[in-house]
């Protein structure tokens, strides 16, 4: 089964066309109660998510209904909205592949090596030639992309014979429409690889998302539990996660990272 686009997004609540964010200019971490309270701001760089119309329309003779030639009229109708919900899914993937290219709100790509951080920078990317993967926290009330859901996917079907596309062609129409849109949450909740998939790249990219701070300093915990891959990297993921020894350097060892993220396949990668 493909995977659902809530192992990665998290869905807001969204009334109108462009949605406008405003963002802790620092991830905020709670503190000790002394004296007055220390209040974060919002910073002033203003974040949007936009939605846009979707639509899947198949028509079928009226003719060939009537006279019983369509024998699979149910299954396809009810295949559009799977594909349909399946273009859903496959969106937020796609967004998840276009990172090292799209904005996320600190003004680099989502996937970069020197994220803004205070005085300091981050890196949720390794640079490579090989296929990506990703390792993801995704057990946070934030997940690293938002999704608003500004209609849901419903299906509609015209078989009336007032209807103009009966009266004049004498076709039956089946769809679905739908209105969504995704964008960024924070960067340091998802790392990138293009290096070879490896016990010790994967521990690597486990480290690092367990040192991430906010610009003042404090870990922000972040404990990645996914790891994501295409399907052409889905045995070399399954063996690492499952396998109580792995090859390195052209020897057999113990493998140090079994168990340590759920292996997940996307053929959308």
């Amino acid at each position: 089964m493909f995977p659902k686009r809530d192992l990665i997004s998290t869905e807001i609540p969204v009334t109108t066309k462009t949605t406008k964010f405003v963002w802790p200019a620092n991830w905020p971490q709670p503190r000790e109660w002394i004296g007055s309270r220390y209040i974060h701001q919002l910073n002033n760089q203003d974040w949007f998510l936009s939605v846009t119309p979707k639509e899947l329309t198949l028509a079928i003779k009226r003719d060939d209904i009537e006279d019983d030639q369509i024998q699979m009229q149910g299954p396809i109708a009810e295949n559009i909205g799977f594909e349909t919900e399946k273009w859903l899914h496959r969106d937020a993937y796609q967004l998840l592949t276009n990172g090292v290219d799209g904005l996320c709100f600190d003004g680099q790509p989502f996937f970069h090596g020197s994220h803004p951080n205070g005085d300091t920078t981050y890196s949720n990317y390794q640079a490579g030639a090989g296929a990506a993967w990703y390792v993801l926290m995704t057990t946070a009330p934030l997940k690293p992309l938002i999704w608003g859901n500004r209609r849901a996917i419903k299906f509609t079907r015209i078989e009336s014979d007032e209807n103009e596309s009966v009266f004049n062609r004498a076709e039956y129409l089946y769809g679905t429409d739908a209105r969504w849109g995704y964008t960024y949450a924070f960067p340091f909740l998802a790392y990138r690889s293009e290096a070879p998939l490896t016990m010790a790249n994967v521990k690597a990219a486990i480290v690092t998302m367990n040192s991430y701070t906010n610009e003042d300093g404090v870990n922000l915990g972040i404990m990645p539990d996914t790891l994501l891959v295409p399907g052409s990297l889905q045995f070399e993921a399954l063996e690492l996660m499952t396998h109580e020894k792995v090859m390195h350097e052209g020897t057999l060892v113990p493998n140090s990272v079994r168990g340590a993220l759920d292996a997940v396949v996307c053929p959308y990668l």
